[in-house]
């Protein structure tokens, strides 16, 4: 689990089927959770057992949905469906078709950017919650004029300028 909070490169959960318990918590150490729609059971329902989440739920939960919601949904110990999942926040999206098609898609999506871009913004927004606001926009700022000036961010502005994405019909496509 820390191997996918830690790695530069963002990491995608496509969700197909039951993922309760530690199943469940794997899904919070990744970056994007896409669950396919169905009949099947989403969250952390140790309570029920006399337990608690034992792999990092109490830790992340809270990190993606607030305290509040995710002590209600800890003690509660009631396991949802995707699309009640999605409505918690507990995954980002859930979809009619494959959860792994979907994740794909996203995936060419991210690929397409620069590497070194989204390693910043995953390392930036993953240690927001345990920094001091002006503490993390010193770092924010910095990085965001070292990639103003790199290769690929100045070809990239180019491309943005010449398609005049001001225009109502913008495209945001390079």
């Amino acid at each position: 689990m820390a191997l996918c909070e830690t790695m530069p490169k963002p990491v995608i959960a496509a969700i197909s089927g039951t993922a309760i318990a530690g199943a469940f918590e794997f899904t919070l150490a990744c970056d994007l959770r896409v669950a396919e729609d169905g009949d099947y059971l989403l969250g952390l329902p140790e309570v029920n057992l006399g337990l608690l989440p034992g792999a990092g739920g109490t830790q992340r939960l809270p990190r993606t949905i607030g305290t509040s919601a995710a002590l209600m949904h800890i003690l509660m110990g009631v396991a949802l469906s995707p699309r009640e999942a999605e409505r918690k926040g507990l995954v980002h999206l859930t979809v009619d078709g494959k959860a792994l098609d979907q994740a794909m898609e996203i995936a060419r999506r991210l690929v397409s950017f620069p590497a070194e871009s989204l390693a910043h913004v995953k390392r930036l927004v993953h240690g927001a919650m345990d920094t001091p606001l002006a503490q993390g926009l010193a770092p924010e700022r910095n990085l965001f004029l070292k990639l103003c000036v790199s290769d690929a961010g100045l070809a990239r502005m180019r491309s943005y300028d010449s398609k005049k994405i001001t225009s109502p019909n913008r495209s945001f496509e390079v």
